[in-house]
């Protein structure tokens, strides 16, 4: 289980990573059909990794959502995950 921290810590601290995952066509398709999302960053276990996961605003749920892994030391978008209202994986993908 990943612990994600608040928007204004990830904001501070992982900044670049988040900005890698804007460039990524999923989430500027998830963005331009939700409007206004929130989003939460965590890093694995092993330490090498950088969760952003893309959700609905206000939205108790994780889904809708699109979660971007990115390598934490040379900022590449690793895995891309996007789910749907139902929480089904549409799109699961290696980078």
């Amino acid at each position: 289980m990943l612990k994600f921290i608040p928007q204004y810590l990830a904001a501070k601290r992982y900044g670049r990573h988040i900005k890698v995952t804007m460039s990524l066509r999923d989430v500027k398709d998830f963005i331009s059909r939700v409007g206004k999302p929130s989003i939460e960053v965590g890093e694995d276990r092993t330490r090498t990794r950088v969760i952003v996961l893309w959700k609905k605003y206000y939205s108790v749920r994780d889904y809708p959502s699109v979660e971007v892994h990115v390598d934490k030391y040379s900022l590449r978008p690793i895995r891309v995950i996007v789910r749907d209202e139902s929480n089904r994986v549409i799109k699961d993908e290696y980078l």
